[in-house]
């Protein structure tokens, strides 16, 4: 008898187990590389392991797990460990539900269809978009015929669709006006802190969404409205000609020879309400990229394949804040392909080596009269492996 049971036992254990599943992939790319800032050398580009995990239960109901552990060479050598994670509930029939720890996105992003692989991307130091670190809960419907609709509720620390740069550590001597009343070290993209481990959310977001996918076509809009609530840091806060209210569309095709994205981004501030003169000064430099911030941003992208190679352009612009990106991507399998990308930023925007591109520093970009940031160029090649 006790040898049935524990047979039972382990049968039940086995067929437990059998009702979750782990998957492990992931990307790893190298290459040589030049960034906006000049800063050329090989580089490990990507080093990214996705671990999933979904457990079934029972009535169509599954629970699911994703993380990405991502480790990144952001001065060309040393590498800095950072990563996604979502943790939810999902059905066929009720949808899905879940919390998440990751970055803000822009839909407009998914109209850049070509595939480019650059140090810096639209995020990182165009002035066009920019992301933060963020958490929320979210939920998206079920599919009705191609079409979904999503609403979510995030906090962050810093404006998840402002078009500035994603967050500083705080050092009074060199950001007086940005940290006026924040410790000298506190990091203002993501969520703010006291020093004694107190998180206090400084932006809250609501999301509502809808999306179509069918067959060769996609379609998504998103409104995104945000609300201050930040008494511990008020430099935190919206400023006075921050949009609180954010308007995003994007639509691809595929038509089989060719593959076309579209997307928009409504203007991220209030057109400044006095023009100020032209000047070699931080003043009109500010008074430029508000301008632009004023503006909305369109993006488009372009990809063709033939046969192992795609080629592929995208572009974007907001004001006089504009990107271009061209690539040639060589796959040797489905696994495995060579990238060739290169691009060119130009605009107000353009004022640091961003986030992947080594040692930032403005001083080596080229500037115009005024001091302020002109162009910058850059390219990468770079071979990838996922699994």
């Amino acid at each position: 008898m006790k040898k049935t049971l524990v047979a039972i036992a382990a049968l039940a254990a086995v067929s437990a187990f059998a009702q979750s599943s782990v998957t492990i992939g992931g990307a790893f790319g190298a290459g040589y590389q030049s960034a906006p800032n000049k800063t050329k050398g090989f580089a490990f580009t990507d080093a990214d392991l996705n671990i999933g995990v979904v457990e079934d239960l029972g009535g169509g109901l599954t629970a699911r797990l994703a993380t990405t552990l991502q480790t990144t060479g952001d001065n060309f050598r040393s590498g800095v460990l950072r990563g996604n994670t979502s943790l939810g509930l999902a059905s066929a029939s009720m949808g899905t539900f879940g919390f998440s720890h990751t970055r803000s996105s822009d839909l407009m992003t998914q109209a850049l269809v070509a595939p480019a692989s650059l140090p810096d991307g639209i995020y990182d130091s165009t002035g066009i978009l920019a992301r933060g670190a963020i958490d929320g809960v979210g939920y998206t419907s079920p599919n009705f015929s191609g079409f979904t609709f999503n609403a979510s509720y995030i906090e962050s620390g810093a404006n998840p669709f402002s078009a500035t740069t994603e967050g500083i550590a705080c050092a009074p001597a060199t950001n007086a006006s940005a940290c006026a009343g924040v410790p000298a070290g506190t990091f203002l993209g993501g969520f703010s802190t006291d020093g004694s481990g107190t998180v206090n959310s400084a932006r809250k977001t609501w999301v509502l969404g809808a999306a179509y996918a069918n067959g060769p076509l996609m379609a998504a809009v998103s409104f995104k409205s945000g609300k201050n609530d930040d008494t511990l840091y008020p430099a935190l806060k919206y400023g006075a000609t921050d949009k609180k209210t954010n308007f995003e569309l994007v639509t691809t095709y595929d038509l089989g020879v060719a593959k076309l994205g579209f997307g928009i981004d409504s203007a991220t501030k209030s057109k400044p309400a006095a023009a100020v003169a032209p000047a070699a000064s931080a003043a009109y430099r500010t008074y430029r990229a508000d301008l632009a911030a004023s503006k909305m941003a369109f993006g488009l992208g372009v990809s063709a394949p033939f046969g192992p190679v795609t080629v592929g352009a995208n572009y974007a612009k907001r004001g006089e804040n504009k990107m271009y990106e061209l690539v040639a991507k060589y796959d040797f399998s489905k696994r495995t392909n060579l990238n060739v990308s290169a691009g060119k930023q130009s605009g107000i925007g353009a004022v640091s080596g961003g986030q992947n591109s080594g040692y930032v520093t403005a001083t080596a970009l080229p500037t115009d009269a005024f001091g302020a940031a002109k162009e910058a160029s850059q390219f990468r090649i770079r071979l990838m492996h996922t699994f």
